[in-house]
């Protein structure tokens, strides 16, 4: 029932220190974008990102590091969260299945590695933790020059709401 399930969320905010409602979602500002960059091969996972201004980055880190721990501690067998800073932006990373401590290598570990960092005003989620540097860089103005898609003559017109943009010609170079 309901109240149960009230009371257990209770007891998982209490014993990690975080609350969903406040945290997570009171932290979330107005705006949402996504996109997926081209595909660089037939075998390649994709350039995607999705970017949400933040209201409270800090409750969103608490409410995060909150939810990561708890994460951690019920599901340790199925996949490992990683959390370093990048660049002082706090990042969470996660890896799927391989012994890291045993020195076994995880062969998705640098094709699907989900990522999660906050910077600035900034929550930012994307499939790789390559990517995550990228955006991070990005945010904080370090990356050099924009994506095509950003620049004049490729810009969506003002009123879009959603935008779709290929570069056959990148994804055929990276088959071939």
């Amino acid at each position: 029932d309901s109240e149960s399930a009230h009371d257990q969320l209770q007891e998982v905010e209490e014993r990690y220190g975080f609350n969903v409602e406040r945290d997570i979602f009171g932290s979330v500002g107005k705006g949402l974008l996504m996109y997926l960059l081209p595909l660089k091969g037939v075998t390649s996972i994709p350039g995607m990102a999705m970017v949400v201004d933040l209201k409270d980055p800090a409750g969103m880190q608490r409410g995060i590091e909150g939810l990561m721990a708890m994460l951690g501690d019920e599901t340790a067998d199925e996949f490992k969260i990683r959390s370093k800073p990048y660049r002082d932006a706090p990042v969470w990373t996660f890896s799927f299945g391989g012994d890291e401590a045993g020195g076994e290598m995880n062969p998705l570990m640098n094709v699907f590695s989900p990522s999660i960092a906050i910077v600035k005003n900034r929550l930012i989620v994307t499939l790789n933790s390559n990517h995550i540097k990228k955006e991070i860089k990005r945010a904080l103005g370090e990356e050099k020059g924009v994506h095509m898609i950003a620049t004049e003559g490729h810009l969506p017109p003002a009123d879009a709401t959603a935008f779709a943009y290929m570069d056959w010609a990148h994804l055929l170079n990276g088959v071939y």
